[in-house]
């Protein structure tokens, strides 16, 4: 009885977190694979991209400053700004690209999450950025930044 408690207790789990990559990853290459209008400007459908864990962390710690800080930007307080952080991070990348969003009262999926990206003109152009081939997403607090990056030298 305590296993049967213990598997739906995980399915539960896993159906309330919003966190795992696979989501994220079904969402964004969704979008990507169909192209879409970005303002008044239709993108055409591009590669998928792959998760990569270097760059959730480094998205996870931009949203957690923003929600410990109280800012909501891509630059933060002390003037770090998404080249900053991958230098200041080792992660080596030849384009790169970052959309954040902040949810305020409600917990988003990450449909829902992705569908507001979508509907705004340059967060629409960074999911659907031709040169870029990884991404990860971090959340803190309703604070969620999506980070892109075509890798230097394969990092």
């Amino acid at each position: 009885m305590v296993i049967i408690h213990l598997i739906l207790g995980l399915c539960w789990y896993w159906q309330n977190t919003y966190s795992a990559p696979e989501i994220w990853l079904r969402e964004v290459n969704k979008i990507r694979s169909q192209g879409c209008i970005c303002g008044n400007r239709y993108y055409p459908p591009v590669q998928p991209v792959q998760w990569n864990v270097k760059l959730a962390h480094l998205a996870q710690k931009h949203s957690e400053d923003m929600a410990i800080k109280g800012y909501f930007h891509h630059v933060s307080p002390s003037g770090n700004n998404l080249v900053d952080r991958l230098n200041q991070a080792g992660i080596g990348w030849i384009n790169a690209a970052e959309n954040i969003f902040l949810a305020k009262g409600f917990k988003p999926t990450p449909s829902e999450v992705v569908l507001n990206w979508k509907n705004s003109p340059g967060h629409c152009q960074n999911l659907l950025h031709p040169l870029v081939t990884d991404m990860g997403i971090g959340e803190y607090q309703g604070h969620y930044t999506q980070m892109f990056i075509r890798p230097k030298n394969g990092n």
